[in-house]
Parts: C-alpha cells; sequence; structure tokens
C-alpha cells in the first residue's frame, strides 16, 4: 500500500533531543508517525494506522537493511549473540521478554526493540501485562532476518488484520545506534575495580593490590540494609574521605528492584497496596545461578524471612534475605517496575551522594527503564563530579529468564553506563571469540569490562582487555595483569583487536585470535587459543609506519601465573595450549 501527501511539523527541538510527526494518506487509511530521536542515538517511533472505513490488511511490517559492515555479529530474540547466521526466526511468546535484536559489527550496528504502545518495564516475560496487541496480533506477529555477503535484511511482521472505520492501530518501536559512545579504554586501564563482595571492604589491601575503585555492596556493617544506604551516612563519611586520601572511589550498591523492611517508609509504601510493592507470588529470589535452582518446587509461595512472615502474613513477593553479620536479618520485598517510587530513588541518590561523597553507584541489574536512567545519570552529574555507574548482570539467557541476552536486554541503558562486570553464568571456557566480543565484552558498544563467573579466563580476557576484580572471593588475581599494564604503559595506546580490519596482527590458526595495543614505539600483542587441541602458531605483524623491522625488539615477558619468560624472535611459533595463550611486546629501538 502506498501512502502520499505526506506533510510533517516539528514539536521538540531541544539541544539534547529533537521530535516531529508526519502525517499521511492511503486507500481508506491515515498513516501517523510520531519520531524523537535523542543525543545518545536513541530514536523512539509510534507509528498509527487510522481506518476510515473498514479495511482488510495483509500485513503490516516494518523493514530494516544493514550494510555488511554492519551486520556481521547478531545477537537477540532468542539468539545467543556471535556470528550472523544465515537467517533466523523470531514468534511472540508472553513467556519470553526478548523482543529486541542488536546487528551489527564493532564500528557500527543497530539495535532494534518492539515494544507495547504504553511503558512496560518487564525484565523476564510479559505474563502479567500480555503482550503487544500491534506486533503480536494474537500469534500472527514475528520476525524474519537474512543474512547474506550483501548484507541484512529484517522483516518485523504482524500479519493480517481487519481495522473498523475509526479504528486505531500504533506500532511502536525504539531504534538505538551503536556504538553507543567513543570506546575509553584510557578509562579501562584506570578505574580498577576492587570487590571483595561479603568480605566488605579493605581500602589497604585495596591500595595494595593497585585498585582504583571499590564498590560497597549492600550486607555489609556500612551498607547493611539492601537499596537503602541512608541509616550509615555518618559512619560512610570519614570512611569515604580516608579512600579519596588514598586516591580510591568509593561507590555503593543502590537499585530499586527490592526494598528493606528496614526502610522508614515501608509501612507508608505498603499502605498504597500494589502500586509500589508487587502482590503475589510472580518474583523469585534471584538466586538462580545456585545449582539446582531450577529444579526446586516452583508451586509453593516463598515466605522469605521470619521477620515476613511475622509482620506481613500475605500481599508480598519476598526478594533478598540477608543474614548480616551482627546478628540482624535484612528482610527485602520485591517492587513494581515502574513507579513513584522511582521519584524517591532519584532524590535518594542524589542525598547520599552529596551527604557522604559517594563516587557513583553500583548496579546489579536494573529496575527502571530508559527514562529513569537518564535521570540517574543526570542526578549523579550535578550532585558530584566524575561519578561512575558500573552496571554488572548474571546470565539471563535461560527459559526461566526469558532467554535474554543481557546486553542486548538493557542497551537502551548503557549510553548512561561507564563500565560492565558480566557476569555469573557466563560460560568463559566453552564459548567462541565472536560470543566473547558479543555477549561479555561490550567493545561493539563502547564499553569495556570485567570479568565474574569463577574469576573468567585471563588468557582469552586479556584479548578484549579484561580481568577479574581484586579480591573476588570467587578467585582470579588481576594483580599480575595489572603491574603488566603499567609497566608498559596502556593509557593512551590504540585498542586493535581480531575484530578489526586494521588489526596489524594475523594469527596462522584461525581458532587463536590476537588484539593488539598500540603506541607510538611499542606494542603489546594478546593472544589466546580456542582450539579444542595444543596448537603451534605463527603471527604475521604488520608494524607501524616508521618502524625499521631491523630495529624491533620482541619479548614474551614472565607474568606470574600466567606465562614464562621465553625468548622471540620474527618467524618463530608460539606453542598454544587449549583456553591459553601469551603477551608478546613489540618495541621500537632507537
Amino acid at each position: 500500500m502506498e501512502f502520499s501527501g505526506f506533510h510533517s511539523r516539528t514539536v521538540c527541538e531541544k539541544p539534547g533531543a529533537y521530535g516531529w510527526e508526519t502525517v499521511g494518506k492511503g486507500p481508506g487509511l491515515t498513516l501517523k508517525n510520531e519520531s524523537r530521536l535523542e543525543y545518545d542515538g536513541h530514536l523512539e517511533t509510534f507509528l498509527t494506522l487510522t481506518a476510515e472505513k473498514d479495511t482488510e490488511l495483509s500485513d503490516v511490517s516494518l523493514l530494516l537493511a544493514l550494510t555488511p559492515e554492519c551486520s556481521r555479529y547478531m545477537m537477540g530474540m532468542g539468539r545467543e549473540g556471535g556470528q550472523s547466521p544465515g537467517s533466523w526466526d523470531y514468534k511472540w511468546d508472553e513467556n519470553f521478554a526478548n523482543n529486541f535484536v542488536w546487528i551489527g559489527g564493532v564500528n557500527g550496528g543497530l539495535h532494534l526493540k518492539l515494544k507495547h504502545t504504553e511503558e512496560v518495564w518487564e525484565i523476564y516475560n510479559y505474563q502479567k501485562t500480555g503482550l503487544p496487541d500491534s506486533w503480536a496480533n494474537c500469534g500472527n506477529g514475528g520476525c524474519r532476518m537474512e543474512f547474506s555477503e550483501s548484507g541484512a535484511n529484517l522483516r518485523a511482521f504482524s500479519g493480517p488484520r481487519s481495522l473498523k472505520a475509526g479504528e486505531k492501530a500504533t506500532f511502536r518501536y525504539s531504534l538505538q545506534i551503536t556504538p553507543l559512545k567513543e570506546l575509553d579504554s584510557d578509562a579501562h586501564w584506570r578505574d580498577r575495580y576492587d570487590h571483595p563482595g561479603d568480605r566488605g571492604i579493605d581500602l589497604d589491601a585495596a591500595k595494595a593490590g593497585g585498585a582504583t575503585v571499590v564498590n560497597l555492596h549492600q550486607g555489609q556493617k556500612e551498607n547493611p540494609y539492601i537499596n537503602y544506604p541512608f541509616c550509615r551516612d555518618e559512619i560512610l563519611k570519614p570512611i569515604i574521605r580516608r579512600a579519596h586520601d588514598m586516591g580510591i572511589k568509593y561507590k555503593l550498591y543502590y537499585t530499586v528492584r527490592e526494598l528493606t523492611t528496614h526502610a522508614q517508609e515501608f509501612f507508608a509504601v505498603r499502605s498504597l497496596g500494589n502500586e509500589i510493592l508487587l502482590d503475589g507470588p510472580t518474583f523469585r529470589i534471584a538466586e538462580h545461578f545456585k545449582e539446582g535452582f531450577f529444579e526446586q518446587e516452583k508451586t509453593a509461595a516463598s515466605t522469605g524471612g521470619p521477620w515476613l512472615c511475622e509482620h506481613l502474613p500475605e500481599g508480598y513477593v519476598p526478594a533478598w534475605q540477608t543474614l548480616l553479620p551482627d546478628g540482624d536479618f535484612d528482610c527485602s520485598v520485591a517492587t513494581v517496575g515502574l513507579s513513584r517510587w522511582h521519584n524517591y530513588y532519584l532524590e535518594g541518590l542524589s542525598w547520599v551522594t552529596r551527604e557522604t561523597g559517594a563516587d557513583g553507584i553500583y548496579l546489579d541489574g536494573v529496575g527502571y527503564d530508559r527514562q529513569i536512567m537518564k535521570r540517574v545519570r543526570k542526578v549523579l552529574d550535578q550532585s558530584k563530579e566524575g561519578c561512575l555507574i558500573d552496571f554488572h548482570s548474571g546470565n539471563n539467557f535461560h527459559p526461566n529468564y526469558g532467554l535474554c541476552n543481557v546486553l542486548g536486554q538493557y542497551m537502551e541503558l548503557f549510553p548512561s553506563v561507564d563500565s560492565l562486570w558480566i557476569g555469573e553464568g557466563f560460560d568463559y571456557e566453552g564459548t567462541a571469540p565472536d560470543y566473547w566480543l558479543v555477549e561479555i565484552s561490550g567493545i561493539p558498544f563502547g564499553l569495556m569490562g570485567d570479568m565474574l563467573h569463577r574469576g573468567g579466563n585471563k588468557w582469552r580476557g586479556m584479548v578484549f582487555g579484561m580481568t577479574p576484580r581484586c579480591n573476588w572471593p570467587e578467585g582470579g588475581s588481576p594483580l599480575p595483569v595489572w603491574r603488566l599494564w603499567d609497566s608498559f604503559g596502556m593509557k593512551g595506546c590504540t585498542v586493535r583487536g581480531w575484530w578489526d580490519d586494521q588489526c596489524p596482527v594475523k594469527v596462522s590458526n584461525l581458532d587463536c585470535k590476537a588484539t593488539a595495543y598500540v603506541q607510538n614505539d611499542r606494542m603489546l600483542v594478546s593472544v589466546a587459543s580456542w582450539a579444542e587441541e595444543p596448537a603451534e602458531i605463527s603471527l604475521e605483524l604488520r608494524l607501524p609506519e616508521g618502524w625499521d623491522p631491523d630495529k624491533v625488539r620482541y619479548t614474551v615477558p614472565f607474568i606470574e601465573e600466567f606465562q614464562e619468560e621465553q625468548a622471540f624472535y620474527p618467524g618463530d611459533s608460539l606453542k598454544m595450549e587449549p583456553a591459553r595463550g601469551h603477551i608478546l611486546i613489540v618495541e621500537k629501538l632507537k
């Protein structure tokens, strides 16, 4: 069907946003486009069809086409991230809130999310809200993606429908351009995290290890109650001042998915019914990385801690329950996805940042949408210079958690985020390098991060500039690699990974990948194996312009618990064990 006679008008023009409205006519239909493009590359669109007479439609589809460079990888709509397949089909299912897809390369891509007309923020499924009527259309809707040497073509279809005279159908979607920001590798080399978990923060140990940022978890004596860091401000102030004197940033665990029953406002909030607090057995305590979690009995409702049983016999959903070191018990209950409570959360964030001098927040998942996240970023920036937002999530690619790819699930929020920590349940050993790039590293989206699950794989991690976090109880120490970063001088280097056509290193074995961190007079080459068997590889190095091949030194340095020192000359081979690797230093001699 063709539309004509379009006329447009500007409806919003601000420093950070431009909105417009376009209306056109077709046979028996009016098409209205309401769109808003914002500073972070996010485009929100409402397309509304209004029938002027009874109309039968065979389909309403959204078509997208991407170039070969911008369609190398794909993630979402029920598929784990990695190299793009030949094709992929998606059908709506209320059990899975994975109605998003990212298609792209490291230097360009597009994230699409098909949305409800109204504001809905459901992380795992749509059992409560139902599917968007326009796109799902009683099971007729879906998405078809085809990939070839000429690029990618996506068709989000809704199937046949009938519209009565005067009836409307609104199709809402968002597009997010990637990368979301320029990759700030210098910030990554600088912001080194100490994250001791339940053991509590030891500033002296963090400083000795070379950490420059610490995250204070809930459940600690300085921050005992989840998402309520307001009871220990007088204790926090001198601790944070001491951290600053030591050159360490000090951040707080502060999210909004749960609310502690220790909150002064708890019973006032509960008096509002289910406006802010969830009511019913729809939330399960998030310990889904524990062995056997998914095999447990699901019909019996969880009760939570003893205080909940005694004081709230019904009408609540238990969330995190923490036995504190002093014998106290922090019981919390789940909150709804979006509510007026977010205004309190934001004002609380402003207050605790200004009062204590905290340097930002650690987000363990996110319980709010893009609009709230933009406000979070603004509140922090206005409250204190240099605040950081650190995002963490476990692996949600499981049927119980919506078969959701974490980086696709939260993509709209990431322009406001500074770093990633991905995450429990991610497989660092049995997955391919393209999976690492798309699902774990953050690099295609302009972010860098650290490894978590069992300390990660230090050899493969360094191909993406990743280490585990200092003092994390699951093991894996970043200290030997951090010392290498300092001795080499990572600040100001250009990152050229195996995914980059300009990478100056080629590896003879396709199952081994290399990344070069390039300075004017030196280069750090990290190479790791994804091969199943031991391999012997050769490296083809393209030296930077102006380097004399006869005046170059090659070194495989000793790195504690990483590699032994060995001689290396041009043309030499490297022996690669499965899931291990080497770091090579190439220096220009004067």
